[in-house]
């Protein structure tokens, strides 16, 4: 058992900070919370003295990879050090040894022989090019997976078959929105997440959605198709500007009635967008990159960007969804549909480092428009709720009795800045402690 004494206490259940709490927990679960001078602790506890500190729910980060790279540092332990204490792990490879390893993870956490956050594993990426993909469903969701992943290449005959056949099994759907289905089509079936912003941004773009695309090559189509309808050296004038925006408005309107999730994955795009326009020598600077690959930071020092030389070939598509996503996540916000926080993390060439990128997401949701509880709710609360949809236990994300027992305990308060969620004191993961000195 481990009692939190004396801290102001972030529940995320409302907007505020309650002072002088005592937070009592049990195993896994947090069994009782009131106010220090009333609460009386048990014989034999673990006490851990808060001090005036802010204590907050863990953060998740609802949309990681994890991959089998040369990573320096266990992936786990960089989301445990920077307070992430749930991911869900959408792969991005066929590699069904690597996925499978996942689900291996994700079980030893729970069992207590591998330290990490709790994992939702998602099967191997139902990309479109397997012989009859919507047959992988029922082989997935036999295999222990928590949800299946669609990507964008199905065609609508595949997607609609995939789609009822995890209708059938009663399994969660997250994906891309296919190339030859559209918005349209993905709500009329019921896929029930959309993996980025970038996706819908995407629906302000005429391009030929009846052409078969090899895996690869849809951008630079989409990105031709951008620089003939739109004049993209006026973003910032007012009539393209009313133009997107109406456009914006229509697409909001069709998610509103159905409330699918949406999944943020803004910094990637700043990121990748900065260093488009200024070079790598930020990314270089910042103190995590040390934690990238070897073979990606190698490259990096040496003046090569793979990533970014890859996306210049798109004629300013990616310039044009950064901002546009900005405008998309307010406007979703305004209309109640639900952001969950996700930072494409674990792809080694994208250049951001599993858990300090959760920290320049939120700090990137707040610039875009979203107040620090609005941003942090996207990886608490919103996260919590998206799990109930997928296996009915909304047990995380605020801190309340009975909930799972995932904590930040940082020195400032969180809501008035996310930047300060960065200066923890420790994390609890599940009921496991980790001081300053173990994240260290």
């Amino acid at each position: 058992m481990f009692a939190f004494t004396d801290v102001n206490l972030v529940p995320m259940i409302e907007e505020k900070v309650i002072g002088n709490q005592t937070i009592l927990v049990d195993g896994t679960r947090i069994i009782k919370i009131g106010p220090t001078n009333e609460i009386v602790i048990p014989e034999k506890v673990k006490i851990i003295e808060g001090k005036g500190a802010y204590l907050m729910p863990g953060l998740a980060d609802m949309h990681v990879h994890i991959l089998r790279d040369n990573w320096p540092v266990s992936q786990l332990n960089l989301y445990i050090a920077n307070g992430v204490t749930t991911i869900r792990s959408l792969g991005s490879t066929a590699d069904e040894k690597e996925h499978k390893t996942v689900v291996d993870w994700r079980n030893q956490i729970i069992e207590g022989r591998r330290f990490g956050p709790n994992i939702c594993a998602t099967c191997p990426p139902i990309i479109g090019s397997e012989t009859n993909p919507w047959e992988l469903v029922a082989r997935y969701y036999d295999e222990g997976y928590n949800c299946i992943k669609l990507f964008s290449l199905l065609s609508k005959a595949d997607f609609t078959k995939a789609i009822d056949a995890a209708k059938e099994k009663k399994i969660y759907t997250i994906g891309h929105i296919p190339t030859a289905v559209a918005l349209n089509g993905v709500l009329e079936k019921g896929m029930n997440e959309i993996a980025h912003i970038s996706e819908l941004a995407l629906e302000l773009i005429d391009f030929d959605r009846t052409k078969k695309y090899k895996e690869g090559e849809t951008w630079k189509f989409i990105g031709k198709a951008l620089s003939v309808q739109y004049d993209l050296s006026n973003f910032k004038g007012d009539s393209f500007q009313k133009d997107i925006r109406e456009k914006i408005s229509e697409i909001v309107d069709k998610l509103r009635f159905n409330n699918t999730p949406v999944h943020t994955t803004l910094f990637i795009f700043q990121d990748a967008d900065t260093r488009l326009f200024r070079g790598i020598n930020k990314l270089l600077k910042r103190p995590e990159t040390k934690y990238l690959p070897k073979e990606v930071l190698q490259e990096l020092t040496q003046g090569k960007d793979w990533f970014i030389e890859y996306i210049k070939q798109f004629n300013g598509l990616w310039h044009f969804l950064f901002e546009v996503q900005k405008i998309l996540l307010i406007e979703l916000k305004n209309a109640g549909i639900p952001l969950v926080l996700g930072t494409d993390a674990g792809i080694g060439i994208l250049g951001i480092v599993p858990g300090y990128c959760v920290h320049d997401e939120l700090r990137v949701l707040t610039e875009s428009g979203l107040t620090p509880y609005q941003a942090i709710a996207t990886g608490t609360v919103n996260a919590s709720k998206v799990f109930a949809a997928m296996n009915g236990r909304d047990d995380f994300g605020t801190i309340e009795v009975g909930k799972r027992a995932d904590f930040i305990l940082v020195n400032k308060n969180p809501l008035e800045d996310v930047g300060n969620i960065q200066d923890n004191c420790g994390v609890m993961s599940a009921g496991r402690w980790y001081s300053k000195a173990n994240l260290n």
